[in-house]
């Protein structure tokens, strides 16, 4: 499961002389996780996985589209464009 207890666990079973040579970690955006990968690996760079990223940019794109689109008027010309 997700849980982060039972992510830990999973992790501690590993010792800490071997999680220190962990260099990277690949992980999606959940804040919640970063704090326990930085207790767990503590010399490992945390990176975003692709998808999360260009799943949050569209997004945001999306949101900016949008709240420019709602200051014309429906009918005008440069809202149809």
């Amino acid at each position: 499961n997700r849980r982060q207890t039972t992510i830990r666990n999973y992790f501690l079973k590993y010792p800490l002389k071997v999680r220190q040579q962990v260099q990277f970690i690949t992980m999606d955006m959940s804040g919640a996780y970063i704090p326990l990968a930085r207790k767990l690996f503590p010399n490992a760079k945390i990176v975003l996985d692709r998808f999360h990223i260009i799943q949050h940019l569209g997004r945001a794109f999306l949101k900016t589209r949008i709240a420019i689109m709602n200051q014309f008027d429906k009918k005008s010309p440069p809202y149809r464009a």
